[in-house]
């Protein structure tokens, strides 16, 4: 997010650049015209995303990255600490059970160990009955997690509302765009 805000805010839009030189050819006073009305676009497309995601979806995203804790696959990869452990105070059935927050602290170390060298091709459900009574904190707090049911409708409606902003034309350059964002961001 970051990045692309600073990308606006730079005014960078390499396909805007190009679309702008072959439509205006040497009016620079059009270019800048231009550039100002893409950047205003941007703007308004980001600030739109930005408040569905940090403000509309807050809770909803937060949901999902505190049910990645129930995979052991994915706490190896982000080992939490004992202070990412309150944010699963998001879920409902955890927001005022403090004796449950603190069983999953204390069982935090275990549960790290357990899921150490767990590949996703290993059965998740079998790793949680064999140990559910080494870390039996985590495993309620799984099955209770598999229980919920998720909706990502919400993110469809504004990717369909994105995908509507685009004419068939900037499709690609839409593709390309996301492509050298991953480019540029792996690099």
């Amino acid at each position: 997010m970051l990045e692309l805000k600073e990308r606006i805010a730079k005014a960078y839009y390499p396909n805007t650049n190009a679309v702008t030189r072959k439509l205006v050819n040497k009016d620079n006073t059009v270019k800048k015209q231009l550039k100002v009305y893409a950047k205003s676009c941007a703007q308004l497309g980001y600030a739109y995303f930005n408040t569905k995601f940090s403000i509309d979806l807050k809770d909803a995203l937060l949901i999902f990255k505190v049910a990645r804790y129930s995979d052991p696959v994915k706490v190896t990869e982000l080992q939490p600490r004992c202070c990412d452990i309150d944010d699963l105070k998001a879920l409902k059935f955890l927001a005022e059970n403090n004796d449950t927050i603190d069983g999953l602290k204390r069982e935090l170390p275990v549960y790290l160990s357990k899921a150490s060298g767990i590949s996703n091709d290993t059965c998740k459900l079998t790793l949680w009955n064999c140990h559910s009574s080494q870390i039996p904190y985590w495993s309620e707090v799984c099955k209770s997690l598999l229980l919920l049911q998720p909706s990502s409708a919400a993110a469809e409606r504004i990717f369909s509302v994105l995908n509507n902003s685009f004419t068939e034309q900037q499709h690609s350059s839409l593709e390309e765009a996301s492509i050298m964002l991953q480019y540029n961001y792996d690099a």
